[in-house]
């Protein structure tokens, strides 16, 4: 298996916290911005002891990274190239919100070497939008994605919802149809997950908003499915969809096992086929130096996570490349738990690859579920 590295880097703060999120983030404490980089550049410098190793992504994701002020974004990218060489056609992907994106911070992107952008976008509905927590308008996305195209930014994608409270299927599809319209490389388009410990838990959980039923929900998706196809997009996992060679380097090399190195509070890193190196959830203790956990994964634990990650991939997994990196084949290992979930119709099997059916992807959690039994492990 040939091994890129990625850099992950997080920047967690935000102006407001949407209502479903549950990621580590700060809400409004900007004054921090500068003492946070400080921290997180120490983190990086540390880890990498002056070893410049090649990148060939490099994602920042967030929380809200176009909060940082130009100069911020300008350092923290010094920082990465000080401390990693990367490569030529190095993917650097950086997340933002339409409302907080400005014209001077993309042109800093720009110079800084940011060459792909992602926006959340979600819905186009005023009241889905405030449901959410989200503070842009549609057409704040429509000036942004045209601001964006001048700054130079040729691969852009943005980040769509379905499943929200009160969302009908129209609402989906007015949605699609305007970031269709904006013509974008890439969408990704998430179900809504309601996270225990979020305001949009308490609501679903009291009764003031009521989610769409499992049947509304897989309509969204079936018409997000043939729509996206239909103009040119090519889904290549369960819920990203790219133009021909647009896919997001950085995530497919996450879902593969590549190795890559988090930095930032709660950021997670592969430094190793078998060592996982996970910082703190807890802000404060991130400022204040706490060291990251290093965790150690049995070859059991990292063949399940491959099988796990390689499954949202609508290519799936490849058997030749399962064996060679873990000297076992598929069946040896997960044995008739397959054979199960194959005459159920949800996992599907050639002579290179196994892979969900689309009714697998709606049930992959009980996919998942059937192989991690530790008896279906030897």
């Amino acid at each position: 298996m040939n091994q890129n590295l990625g850099v992950y880097i997080h920047i967690p703060f935000c102006a407001r916290k949407c209502h479903y999120c549950d990621f580590p983030s700060r809400e409004r404490k900007l004054s921090l911005r500068d003492e946070y980089l400080d921290r997180l550049i120490q983190e990086m410098r540390g880890f990498t002891r002056g070893k410049k190793e090649e990148a060939n992504t490099v994602f920042i994701g967030g929380g809200t990274p176009s909060l940082l002020k130009d100069e911020q974004l300008r350092r923290l990218m010094r920082s990465v190239k000080d401390n990693y060489f990367l490569s030529d056609d190095c993917e650097i992907s950086m997340e933002s919100n339409p409302e907080s994106l400005r014209e001077s911070f993309l042109d800093t992107a720009i110079a800084s070497g940011v060459n792909r952008l992602s926006m959340g976008v979600q819905a186009t509905q005023p009241r889905l939008l405030s449901i959410l927590g989200r503070r842009h308008t549609k057409e704040q996305v429509q000036a942004v994605v045209a601001m964006s195209r001048k700054a130079g930014f040729q691969n852009i994608n943005l980040d769509l919802m379905f499943g929200l409270p009160t969302q009908t299927l129209q609402d989906f599809e007015n949605t699609l149809n305007f970031a269709l319209s904006l013509e974008v490389e890439h969408l990704s388009v998430y179900g809504l997950i309601v996270e225990e410990g979020t305001p949009m838990f308490a609501w679903v959980e009291e009764g003031t908003y009521f989610l769409p039923s499992q049947e509304e929900e897989r309509a969204m998706y079936d018409l997000a499915l043939k729509k996206l196809s239909q103009n040119g997009y090519r889904q290549y996992e369960i819920s990203n969809f790219s133009k021909p060679g647009k896919e997001c380097r950085h995530n497919l090399g996450t879902w593969t096992r590549q190795m890559y190195h988090g930095y930032g509070v709660g950021a997670a890193g592969l430094i190793a086929k078998d060592i996982r190196r996970q910082n703190v959830l807890s802000f404060d203790d991130y400022l204040l130096g706490k060291e990251a956990e290093i965790q150690t994964l049995s070859q059991k634990e990292q063949m399940f996570e491959s099988l796990m990650l390689g499954l949202r991939m609508t290519k799936g997994v490849s058997k030749q490349v399962f064996k060679e990196y873990y000297g076992k084949s598929l069946k040896e290992v997960f044995e008739q738990r397959f054979d199960a979930s194959i005459n159920k119709g949800l996992v599907k099997e050639t002579n290179t690859h196994v892979f969900l059916t689309r009714r697998g992807m709606d049930l992959m959690n009980q996919v998942l579920l059937d192989l991690m039994d530790d008896d279906c492990l030897k």
